[in-house]
């Protein structure tokens, strides 16, 4: 699978990669490299875009990002 099309501008990894590096490895590791359909923050940016990704959105909270496509989807009816 190829890596996340996010990974260079991903702002999660960004704002931890300087001062957790460890732990910005293991997401990459984890979701940018080989799961990122998997990626809450990848899923809300498929659906609702980039623009409606929130900041405090991590990879594996997934529940709290079909939350945010939900209330979408529940507000065009």
């Amino acid at each position: 699978m190829p890596q996340c099309e996010l990974m260079a501008s991903c702002a999660f990894l960004a704002e931890r990669a300087s001062f957790l590096p460890m732990a910005a490895r293991a997401v990459m590791a984890r979701y940018c490299m080989e799961n990122h359909e998997h990626c809450a923050r990848y899923m809300v940016y498929k659906v609702l875009g980039a623009e409606r990704v929130p900041d405090q959105l991590y990879p594996g909270e997934i529940e709290d990002a079909w939350k945010l496509i939900l209330e979408r989807d529940g507000s065009k009816d």
